[in-house]
């Protein structure tokens, strides 16, 4: 059972995105960035220095791999590169972070 009324508390959502595996990040106005796996909370971030103010946007990035000609990809091991470098970014408090899909702020 979705259990998502519970973990967003009392905060609006104010963004949606979905990651290349599926993963749901939400931007909500508390400042909290949260990914979601198959209806469950994964990971809880906070977007700023938890000064107040939330998170306006979120948007996902195409997989490295989106960029790659047929040719190559055949070369390169999927598995291995599916995970690297970044995956998404948020906006909100003056500022822009960069995430990986595990939600680790990389910027």
């Amino acid at each position: 059972a979705m259990t998502m009324g519970l973990e967003l508390r009392r905060a609006y959502v104010n963004s949606l995105a979905t990651l290349h595996d599926g993963t749901l990040v939400s931007a909500l106005d508390d400042g909290h960035v949260q990914l979601w796996r198959h209806g469950r909370l994964v990971k809880d971030s906070i977007h700023g220095s938890g000064s107040g103010g939330g998170v306006d946007h979120v948007v996902s990035f195409p997989t490295a791999m989106s960029n790659v000609g047929a040719d190559a990809k055949a070369d390169l091991d999927v598995n291995t590169n599916a995970d690297v470098g970044p995956h998404f970014a948020t906006a909100g408090m003056g500022r822009i972070r960069i995430w990986s899909a595990d939600g680790d702020a990389i910027l």
